[in-house]
């Protein structure tokens, strides 16, 4: 399980960790570079099937993105078991007030922290289930 602390980091990733630390964590970690719309400079990514990480130009960890949504826990709440999105989006909201949200979740630059939902097909009671979950450094939407 990765335990998400809002704002600092997503199990053992934290926000201003070194590359290298990151690295010495995960043995199939795949770097991708990109220039994303409205970006003057590349980006440098580490990649694996639940992560996906940047680094600002120190080399530290500015960004974590984790898909792994049934192997993630707030506060040892389990998502999509114990918490579902709306849950999430009310604990941003309880803590920030600047939560923006669109059609696809929702982000926080006051928290560093941000969610992106579905709904699952088979499910009848139509919760929204948390897909992803975004830690940042303040200020990175």
């Amino acid at each position: 399980m990765y335990e998400i602390k809002i704002g600092e980091s997503i199990g053992d990733i934290r926000i201003g960790m070194k590359r290298e630390e990151v690295r010495e964590l995960f043995d199939d970690l795949e770097e991708w570079k990109e220039t994303p719309y409205g970006y003057d400079r590349e980006v440098v990514y580490d990649n694996n099937d639940e992560f996906q990480i940047s680094y600002d130009e120190n080399d530290c960890v500015n960004f974590i993105l984790c898909t792994a949504e049934d192997s993630m826990t707030i506060d040892g709440k389990v998502l999509n078991e114990d918490l579902f999105y709306e849950d999430v989006l009310e604990i941003a909201r309880a803590a920030a007030s600047d939560i923006e949200e669109d059609e696809v979740g929702f982000t926080s630059n006051q928290l560093g922290f941000g969610a992106c939902a579905y709904y699952d097909d088979d499910d009848e009671e139509e919760v929204a289930r948390v897909e992803s979950v975004q830690v940042a450094v303040k200020n990175f939407w």
